[in-house]
Parts: structure tokens; sequence; C-alpha cells
């Protein structure tokens, strides 16, 4: 099966460095083309990546809600569409760790507000403006309180 899909990738890659090395003889339509089929490589690339990842989650016993993150990124770049992602991911974080209390999409959120709250932190301490440094100092007491709501949450998950 490996050797398929190999296969597979391999010939799918041939033929878009085939259709690039025809574009590149071209003027301002063709630059437009090389620019499109660049991407498109990128995403095939990208999205072999991700079918590897995958494949060896699974075999590691890699939590569902990452590989499934992972399967979604990979048609998000097949079809050019990065809101459909986007948009699973937010759906997925709201619904398994907000509803579900499921402790990976707790743990990618509090990251994340952690990293908010560190900008914030910096942009608090060289802004010059009281008002707007007392507008991001609520905006960090906020970020302070939803990071040990979080932590809770998934100190309860486990």
């Amino acid at each position: 099966m490996d050797i398929e899909n190999n296969e597979a990738m391999a010939q799918r890659a041939e033929k878009s460095r085939n259709l690039l090395n025809d574009v590149k003889k071209g003027g301002e339509a063709a630059e437009m083309s090389s620019r499109i089929c660049r991407e498109y490589l990128d995403n095939v690339s990208a999205t072999d990546e991700l079918q590897a990842e995958i494949l060896k989650g699974i075999k590691a016993g890699e939590d569902f809600y990452h590989l499934f993150l992972k399967a979604v990124k990979a048609v998000s770049l097949m079809t050019s569409n990065p809101q459909f992602y986007t948009q699973i991911k937010r759906d997925c974080r709201t619904l398994y760790g907000g509803i579900f209390n499921q402790k990976e999409p707790l743990v990618e959120m509090l990251e994340e507000t952690r990293d908010r709250m560190e900008k914030l932190q910096k942009a608090a301490a060289v802004e010059a403006d009281i008002d707007a440094r007392d507008r991001i100092t609520r905006c960090i007491d906020a970020h302070r309180d939803k990071i040990a709501e979080l932590e809770k949450q998934i100190q309860n998950a486990e």
C-alpha cells in the first residue's frame, strides 16, 4: 500500500513539474499559471507530508483530535480553501474543549492564550498613551482569568 501511495505521489509531482516547465515559456498569463502551479505543488507536498504524519500517528496511538485536524488541513490545502480548516478547528475546539471538556483542545487554547497575553504584556511595556495602556492592562487581566479557567478545566479533564 505504501509503495502504491508513493508511486501515485511521484506521478502527481512529475505531472505538475511538466506543467510548470510548459508554463515557464509564456508571458504574464504564464506567470500567473506558474504561480498557481507552484502553489499547487507546495500543497501537494504538504498534503503528502500530512498523510505520512497521519499514518505514523495512527501507528503511534496519537489522539484522534490531532489526526482529524491533520486530515482536515490536507483537504483544505488540496481544495485551496484555508477557511475550511480554520472553521473546523474553531468548531472542534468549541465542541470538544468547551462542551466535552477534552484535554487536547483545552491545552491548545491555553497555549494560544498565553502567547496572546505575552504579546499584550510586551505592548503594555512600550505603550506611552495611558488610556491605551489601561485597555491593554484590562486585556491582560482578562487573559489571566482565562488562563486560570483553562488550567482548571485541563485539571478536571485528566
